[in-house]
């Protein structure tokens, strides 16, 4: 059975510098509403609450989810286990893709990073912080495996059209 795989330490930094982000848009819209509202003390608290959590989560979030985040491609399944405070398992039967599409945000760019995004009948699974070559390769791999699935079920089914049944 093969291993898990762990993400490239670059995963980490990304996650943060999305996380801050989220920090920063929360500064302005608290700015605005000290602004707005100086005399409200217990607004002010409660801003100073959140923005210290938010700080809080850019710091340790990214790398508890790092330690969390792993991911498995079997010949017959795609595993991907994910999570801060609730931990999900995807896991896609590999036959039953339908679409593999390879994206990239902004800030995955900036990190050099990419996301294979699998949609099936069922659903996404999507395995993200990867760098882009294992992204291509990933993706590539997962072609081949639906295009040789694809090829047997087309050879067994002109197999089954092939045979004339006898009347007894």
């Amino acid at each position: 059975m093969l291993e898990y795989r762990a993400l490239n330490k670059k995963a980490i930094n990304c996650m943060r510098m999305t996380a801050l982000i989220g920090t920063v848009v929360l500064i302005i819209i608290s700015i605005v509403f000290v602004i707005l509202l100086r005399d409200v003390i217990w607004l002010m608290i409660v801003l100073g609450v959140l923005l210290t959590l938010n700080v809080i989560s850019v710091i340790v979030v990214p790398i508890i989810r790092y330690k969390r985040y792993k991911y498995r491609i079997t010949d017959d399944e795609i595993d991907v286990i994910e999570g801060f405070l609730w931990v999900k398992r995807d896991i896609v039967p590999i036959e039953r893709l339908h679409k593999i599409e390879i994206a990239q945000g902004p800030i995955d760019r900036m990190y050099k990073l990419a996301k294979v995004q699998v949609t099936t009948a069922g659903g996404d699974v999507t395995i993200r912080f990867l760098e882009r070559d294992v992204a291509d390769s990933i993706a590539d791999t997962l072609k081949a495996r639906i295009n040789n699935i694809v090829r047997k079920e087309n050879v067994e089914d002109a197999d089954d059209k092939g045979k004339v049944q006898m009347p007894s």
